[in-house]
């Protein structure tokens, strides 16, 4: 995708101006200090033990995310999505769903997807919202973000909690609308392709209705690049549009939030 393709789809949100391009964001950025971070595991029922990797801010009662990998795993493209967040003053906490497994190619990263109960994915990530809001290091605000599949379980694990919020990426949800009337502001983010089965038009006209019934606010982008844009594991990979979903979502969070400028 050329340059000139990426600035004609920066997008006007109401109240929220021109989103920056990652390429002009990354220009005027310095080097940021790599931010600390910790291994950790919680315990669930029938002694099934969750695992993540904390990626910390150097502020204190920062923000929460908790992010969810899509079924290739708690990849280190994933752990590089958990330390971007913290350089952003958050608290990132990126959970692994499927027991230390990665996968090796797309036909194993659905595999593994589909051997992952919803319910027990959606209880794991509700946990982890109240393990987040016990650290010393956290607020009591705390969102998800959810790639692909994951998307759905940090859907269902946020609407048991008091949630700020859920992003996702290439994935179709049917909640409705009296569960998404849970969800604090903003309530929904969503990143789509225009390939994803149905084509992200019909997901974000689907979500979009759904919204409006629950009276909450949606802010959804499409993108011309393959389902898997997002992941750079995915031979579906888009660079650019992978780093233009990710500033506009921070874009829209820092403003939320009360974040400083990143950097």
């Amino acid at each position: 995708m050329s340059f000139a393709r990426l600035l004609r789809r920066r997008t006007v949100l109401p109240g929220l101006g021109l989103l920056a391009s990652p390429v002009v964001a990354r220009a005027q950025n310095p080097v940021r200090p790599s931010p600390s971070v910790e291994s950790v595991s919680m315990v669930m029922p029938g002694d099934i033990t969750y695992r993540g990797r904390l990626f910390k801010p150097l502020n204190k009662g920062a923000p929460s995310v908790v992010l969810v990998p899509d079924g290739w795993g708690l990849t280190p493209g994933f752990e590089a999505m958990g330390a971007a967040l913290a350089t952003e003053g958050i608290l990132g906490l990126v959970v692994d769903m499927l027991g230390g497994k990665t996968a090796r190619d797309p036909q194993e990263a659905e595999k593994l997807a589909r051997g992952i109960n919803a319910d027990d994915a959606g209880e794991a990530v509700s946990a982890w919202y109240d393990w987040l809001r016990n650290r010393v290091e956290g607020s009591q605000r705390v969102a998800a973000f959810g790639f692909g599949p994951g998307g759905r379980w940090a859907v269902e694990g946020s609407l048991r909690k008091a949630a700020h919020g859920v992003t996702i990426w290439s994935t179709r949800i049917d909640t409705p609308p009296a569960d998404l009337a849970s969800l604090y502001e903003p309530s929904l983010i969503g990143h789509y392709s225009d390939h994803d089965t149905p084509s992200g038009a019909v997901i974000v006209a689907e979500l979009e209705g759904r919204l409006r019934a629950a009276n909450r606010t949606g802010y959804f982008f499409r993108y011309g690049a393959r389902p898997f844009f997002y992941n750079p594991r995915s031979p579906d990979y888009d660079k650019l549009d992978a780093a233009l979903a990710w500033r506009r979502t921070m874009t829209i969070y820092r403003r939320l939030w009360d974040l400083p400028q990143a950097g």
